[in-house]
């Protein structure tokens, strides 16, 4: 119970980290090089599927996955509508969606690994 209440807390403070950084005008996280961009989507997102797999135990995996992924093209359209210097991103939402699926693996990977002590 206490190591699924760190993943929830976990999720949560990435989740936030991960809007802010979204829809911020400008943040420190900002990187002038397009690359490091994508990777930077596809960390973020991937971090938020594993806690959310570890939090949740590996339940509801596609629901989870569906969420997020639909969150991040939220969070690029909202960029394009609504926040100064920002713009929406078809590649954003492309690293979003792979950094879900890299996220999923990570989870069976570990779960695979070292058993089920690691959620």
């Amino acid at each position: 119970m206490k190591k699924r209440f760190v993943f929830v807390v976990g999720f949560l403070l990435v989740l936030g980290l991960v809007a802010y950084g979204s829809l911020a005008a400008d943040t420190p996280l900002r990187t002038p090089s397009h690359i490091l961009d994508k990777f930077q989507h596809m960390g973020a997102y991937g971090l938020l599927m594993l806690m959310a797999l570890a939090a949740t135990r590996g339940r509801s995996r596609l629901a989870l996955g569906l969420g997020l992924v639909a969150m991040g093209v939220v969070m690029e359209l909202l960029q394009g509508w609504g926040t100064a210097g920002r713009e929406a991103s078809w590649l954003d939402m492309l690293a979003n969606g792979v950094g879900v699926a890299l996220g999923a693996w990570c989870y069976q990977y570990l779960r695979q690994r070292f058993g089920s002590s690691a959620s």
